[in-house]
């Protein structure tokens, strides 16, 4: 099945099975949704708003698209080493959907999300690693169609490279981060993921196709390999709809295999599972079950999807905290044998007052 063949899905066609079911297909894949009222309102469109280079717009949706009162957007970026061992990831994150300032003032009353936004990173060398993330009052000129500046930090489009400056401090201890990573996509499939019946989150696999070049001078870090680009944006904050969600990605030679598996509060589990391709053609990956990968230090359970009868391996833990987790993993997919990017958030952790009060020991804001 191919995104052209599912057109706009409405919440009654979402795939429907049950936690611990073993199958994942379509749910939600519209090539154009549109919101209303206080739904999320990205669309496909937005990146065809630009003139044509020739081939399909790889830039996805809009910097400066509005955000409600509670709600968030995030562009998010990933590099793995083509020898697995490196790994950088960055998130420009405004509406910072982890913020214990933002959620207590969200309870308060209406606040402006971009008072809350931070440029997250996280560095994987060898034997090495650093994580900032510090959150800062943007306003409205420092978001643009095509880029967004977030402290003395910036990601951008620049012709079809997605180019991130960074210039940032680890917290809590304050270690600069410094340095310019080059994302340069492959294909992107234009195709908006409604993540929930509701339509209040969406998901929007931008370029799952990239190679990227990190060049970072503070600390050293400096390889090639392949990356990986996607927005997720809501509504409404995170924990408000979702317990839980695991999410991968990995590169099987010319494709992007991608899972996005979400328990909604109600306890409907939705499942999402694509093969991306050089032409940034869609197909539903069928066959595949949950694994379990294990509970974290901190005692989440987590799982991922691969196929079936096939095992999963942990190469490296990148991140264990009380709500979410990170790490590659070796895995069977489609056939291939990758290692994937993987994530694990439980919502229902995210709620918990001692996690956000830990949360904030993690962050530093201004």
């Amino acid at each position: 099945m191919r995104a052209s063949d599912v057109g706009d899905v409405g919440p009654e066609r979402l795939l429907d099975h049950q936690e611990g079911g073993d199958r994942v297909g379509a749910a939600g894949v519209s090539q154009a949704p549109s919101g209303d009222g206080g739904r999320a309102v990205w669309s496909a469109v937005d990146g065809a708003e630009r003139p044509a280079r020739g081939r399909a717009d790889l830039r996805g949706p809009r910097f400066d698209a509005p955000i409600s009162s509670g709600g968030y957007q995030w562009h998010y970026v990933d590099g793995v080493s083509d020898d697995a061992d490196l790994a950088v990831v960055v998130i420009a994150m405004v509406g910072n959907p982890f913020s214990p300032a933002y959620w207590w003032r969200h309870r308060r009353g209406a606040t402006d999300p971009l008072r809350y936004s931070a440029m997250n990173v996280a560095i994987y060398g060898r034997g090495t690693s650093a994580f900032s993330l510090y959150e800062r009052p943007i306003t409205a000129s420092d978001r643009s169609t095509t880029g967004i500046g977030i402290g003395r930090s910036a990601m951008a489009w620049r012709g079809d490279d997605l180019v991130i400056d960074l210039e940032e401090r680890t917290t809590p201890l304050g270690f600069p981060i410094r340095g310019r990573i080059v994302v340069r996509p492959e294909a992107a499939p234009s195709t908006v993921v409604q993540l929930d019946p509701s339509r209040l989150h969406q998901w929007w696999p931008v370029a799952p196709l990239c190679h990227i070049e990190v060049e970072l001078t503070q600390p050293s870090l400096r390889f090639r390999g392949h990356g990986y680009h996607d927005a997720n944006a809501g509504s409404v904050p995170l924990e408000a709809t979702f317990s839980e969600w695991s999410w991968s990605r990995s590169r099987a030679g010319d494709s992007a295999l991608l899972t996005y598996d979400v328990q909604v509060r109600s306890g409907l589990s939705l499942g999402h599972a694509y093969r991306i391709g050089r032409r940034g053609d869609l197909d539903v990956i069928d066959g595949l079950e949950k694994v379990d990968l294990g509970r974290s230090f901190w005692g989440l359970r987590r799982s991922a999807r691969a196929d079936l009868g096939a095992s999963i391996g942990m190469r490296r833990s990148l991140e264990d905290g009380p709500f979410y987790s990170r790490a590659l993993v070796d895995s069977t997919m489609a056939g291939r044998q990758v290692v994937a990017m993987h994530e694990h958030l439980s919502g229902e952790r995210l709620t918990k007052g001692w996690v956000r009060y830990l949360t904030r020991h993690r962050m530093r804001s201004e």
